[in-house]
């Protein structure tokens, strides 16, 4: 009988196994970097050409290979970190598995330098698509080189489901930054096509964070730490005026391993309950230290995921950490025991006389008489004076019970064409104007009467739709007005968010920004015309956040970033009589004046009638 089942060549092998362990080039630039950690290198390099695509170079100063160790590195599940089944549960080291080079060599043209301090030359082997192709000495630094080309080349299906070089680089910038944020002890850069992305000196925790996101990240963070028996927390978490509506700066790390885990998310987030609004997320950088026994790091090829024996535990513990730092910091309102304990009476009450309340009951009361004499419901007439009127329009509180009383109670008014956008549509139609005359401010909201009703408008909203059509109409036809500053102004700004500036620089200036970026330095020269000195910082942050976040055509770009200046620059204002009353002039002419480009609404209309019933 014909035999139908083989055993598989081992190139096919490592090009299954390449599926798992490398996704795209991002996959690369982790293998190639943890291994140099575990090498006990001091200072790792690494070059980048058009997103990992053409080019992957890491270097390091590790302690290296010897002659035999460059051959067996690229053979599968041929490791130096393990050697028995006991090690998987003591693993103090990124890799363990044996499979990363094997599965690179596979797919791509490697070519690997490495020597130790004790030899005299190193090894260069050259390896094509997992087949030593050569190997011969090589005088080169001590450590080990890997460059890797031309990836994916024998599996073009994979090659074309690659993203764009945007894309693509920004997942090796996060893979990156996973490993740099864990082992500031190690000096690391990152280059591409050229040109320096992050260059990190050897620094504490801190200095590193802020070295990667910026010099203002250094206001914004937060210590933790806790120790248990269970457990030790150490790490950083963001003050909760700097959450962010886009992810990015959430990073677990366990044994100085990065990982992802939704469950000790919401301990975190949930720690922050009514500290920051919804939809937004808190900056942590969190390190937990773990005995290894208690923790399986061996559940995905990628090792992000990772099962907890104490998982409940550790959450409560987390929780309570982060709750502990924000109180310890004064994040959390605190009482004011030094405080007068006596109530705040308003003014007019102040001077009356306290008089104990009483209570009045009514012993002929009888909740199962249908009609007494005295007034509907058994109440009394002195009783019946109190009833509400509101209550009364539903057949409560009347001298006589109404079978249709109950019906009423219960019926359920549907929306008609008098609804408030309804009322708001037909008042436009018949060229209502606004009574600016007589209108009253109270912080972000002002009420103006408009014939018949009373408006409530938003004022922050409506400025927003205001500025946002003026400046979507002007960059429609030409560069948006500027004001050149006096002095420069310098805000801080992170090597990636320089690089996606940098990037999108053409439609930044038609919006009517001037810069010079210094390192870690944003240099404002000039700013859009309509921005006043307190609200640039504010708006130039809106910028850069929504320039960080990448789910966006480059079509909407400049749409989203309108949008970011107009409500950054709103909602800073402190409006007058005055100033409310130009800015309604100009709202009312808006064309959609009912919504703010968010979508937010502006206006609520009252018909007075209704308020006194």
């Amino acid at each position: 009988m014909e035999q139908i089942i083989k055993l598989l060549p081992e190139h096919i092998c490592n090009q299954i196994a390449a599926g798992e362990v490398i996704q795209r080039p991002a996959s690369v630039v982790k293998e190639l970097v943890e291994n140099s950690i575990d090498a006990g290198a001091t200072a790792v390099e690494v070059y980048i050409k058009q997103a990992g695509k053409t080019l992957i170079q890491v270097m390091d100063n590790g302690k290296g290979m010897s002659l035999l160790d460059t051959r067996m590195a690229f053979e599968r599940h041929a490791t130096s970190k393990i050697s028995n089944v006991d090690d998987l549960f003591a693993l103090h080291t990124k890799g363990f598995r044996g499979e990363a080079l094997a599965s690179v060599a596979s797919i791509s043209h490697v070519t690997l330098k490495t020597k130790r301090a004790e030899d005299e030359v190193g090894t260069l082997v050259v390896n094509e698509g997992g087949s030593v192709k050569s190997q011969e000495p090589v005088v080169c630094k001590d450590g080990t080189s890997f460059e890797v080309k031309n990836l994916f080349y024998n599996v073009p299906a994979r090659r074309n489901f690659l993203k764009s070089d945007a894309i693509e680089f920004g997942h090796i910038e996060e893979e990156f930054l996973r490993i740099a944020l864990i082992h500031e002890e190690i000096s690391m850069s990152l280059f591409h096509n050229d040109q320096a992305v992050y260059q990190l000196p050897s620094a504490n925790r801190r200095k590193r964070i802020v070295d990667i996101f910026g010099k203002s990240m250094n206001d914004k963070l937060v210590p933790i730490e806790e120790a248990t028996d269970i457990v030790k927390i150490k790490g950083f978490i963001g003050k909760p005026e700097f959450a962010r509506k886009t992810r990015g700066q959430q990073y677990f790390f366990v044994n100085n391993r990065y990982f992802r885990d939704s469950y000790f998310h919401n301990a975190v987030t949930s720690a922050f309950d009514n500290l920051i609004p919804d939809k937004t997320f808190p900056a942590y950088f969190i390190h937990l230290e773990i005995d290894p026994s208690r923790i399986d790091v061996n559940v995905h090829p990628t090792k992000t995921e990772i099962k907890f024996e104490h998982h409940r535990e550790i959450y409560s513990i987390l929780k309570s950490a982060v709750k502990q730092a924000l109180g310890k910091f004064n994040i959390f309102p605190t009482l004011d025991f030094e405080k007068e304990t006596a109530f705040d009476l308003p003014y007019e009450m102040k001077h009356q006389q306290a008089i104990e309340p009483q209570i009045k009951v009514n012993p002929e009361y009888n909740p199962f008489r249908s009609a007494p004499a005295n007034g509907g419901m058994g109440k009394t007439k002195a009783d019946s004076d109190y009833a509400n009127k509101s209550l009364q329009s539903f057949g409560f509180g009347k001298t006589q019970v109404e079978p249709d009383a109950w019906k009423n109670f219960y019926q359920i008014e549907e929306e008609t064409g008098n609804s408030v956008q309804g009322k708001l549509i037909e008042l436009e139609d018949t060229g209502a104007v606004l009574d600016l005359s007589n209108v009253f401010v109270h912080q972000q909201l002002v009420i103006v009467p408009v014939q018949q009703q009373l408006w409530v408008v938003h004022l922050a909203r409506a400025n927003e739709r205001v500025v946002f059509d003026q400046l979507f109409e002007t960059f429609l036809v030409k560069n948006v007005p500027a004001q050149r500053l006096l002095f420069p102004m310098e805000i801080g700004i992170s090597a990636k968010e320089a690089m996606i500036w940098a990037e999108n620089e053409k439609t930044i200036s038609r919006l009517g920004f001037e810069w010079d970026i210094q390192k870690d330095v944003l240099e404002l020269l000039s700013v859009p015309a309509l921005l006043s000195a307190d609200e640039i910082p504010v708006t130039v942050e809106a910028v850069k956040d929504k320039l960080a976040d990448d789910h966006f055509e480059k079509s909407e770009l400049a749409h989203i970033l309108i949008e970011a200046i107009a409500v950054s620059s709103s909602r800073t204002k402190k409006w007058s009589i005055a100033s409310a009353q130009s800015l309604l002039e100009l709202w009312y002419g808006s064309k959609d004046k009912l919504q703010a480009p968010n979508g937010n609404r502006i206006v609520k209309a009252w018909n007075p009638p209704d308020l006194l019933k």
